[in-house]
């Protein structure tokens, strides 16, 4: 999909012959937002929270380290990356 191609006129968009949107990110990342300033909001200072595929964390883990989120092929039993995170969101849903 060229997202140059997806046109956006007021709440009309269109897409040409074979083009689809999948938006279901965009809701995980926004519920992870929400729980992230839920659990700010209520003195929470460390979390790690995992929405199937997007990750989000608040802080770094209790010790003051970075977590460690593991990025899997799917249907592969290994790795293929290792992300350091802190205060920060990962989306790893993508092959």
């Amino acid at each position: 999909v060229d997202w140059t191609k997806v046109s956006v006129d007021g709440n009309v968009v269109t897409l040409q012959a074979g083009m689809g949107l999948d938006l279901g990110g965009i809701a995980k990342g926004y519920i992870a937002d929400k729980l992230r300033e839920y659990l700010s909001e209520n003195g929470v200072d460390s979390a790690l929270i995992n929405l199937g595929g997007n990750v989000l964390t608040l802080g770094g883990k209790p010790d003051g380290s970075n977590f460690t989120i593991g990025v899997q092929k799917p249907f592969f039993a290994k790795h293929i990356a290792y992300y350091a995170s802190y205060d920060t969101a990962v989306n790893s849903e993508r092959e």
